[in-house]
């Protein structure tokens, strides 16, 4: 997006130092040129005195496009300051979490659509910590009233048995899940 904006810019100013251009060329065309100096002629005014009119309005539109351009230019900055720079840190955030780090948050720097964006992926990000760490308690949980007995009565031993080694798997892929959460919270 930043290269795009900075494209834009370039092209906005080709656009204008060929208007530049197209304007010069005119005013100092033969149709304008050529019609002062048969005034200056046929009236016997100055030449100087019908020139300097028109150099000074060369002077004002090149001062105009000038300006504009740079108007352009600090329009674009800012747009990539206030937009595609967080919008870029927001991606790169939720790629992190996407790929399983659930300590990366987004880091909100204004309350625009940018800012709510971070917040429902911070907010994503919490829910689904919460969810892995309940499914880790109700699992360890399950596991311990098995190993106690106090539900393994109707089943078989081997019934038992196979329930705790497939819990026991679930419990170790959710600490490994929120591994990243924990080494979070030990960090700070």
């Amino acid at each position: 997006l930043r290269r795009q904006m900075f494209l834009y810019i370039a092209f906005q100013g080709v656009v204008f130092l060929t208007l530049a251009a197209e304007i010069g060329f005119f005013i100092h065309g033969e149709s304008v040129i050529g019609a002062l100096e048969r005034i200056s002629t046929d009236y016997r005014v100055p030449p100087e005195l019908l020139l300097s009119p028109i150099s000074l309005l060369q002077t004002k539109i090149a001062v105009m496009l000038t300006v504009l351009l740079a108007t352009v230019g600090l329009v674009m900055t800012l747009f990539i300051k206030r937009i595609t720079l967080p919008l870029a840190a927001t991606i790169r955030s939720a790629v992190s979490i996407a790929e399983g780090d659930l300590s990366t948050t987004v880091t909100i720097h204004f309350n625009d659509e940018i800012g709510v964006l971070g917040s429902a992926i911070n907010d994503l990000s919490a829910n689904y910590q919460e969810v892995l760490l309940l499914a880790q308690t109700l699992s360890r949980q399950a596991k311990s009233e098995l190993s106690d007995g106090q539900e393994a009565e109707p089943l078989t031993r081997e019934a038992a048995e196979s329930a705790r080694e497939r819990l026991a798997e679930l419990d170790e892929l959710l600490t490994d899940f929120t591994t990243s959460f924990y080494r979070a919270d030990r960090l700070t």
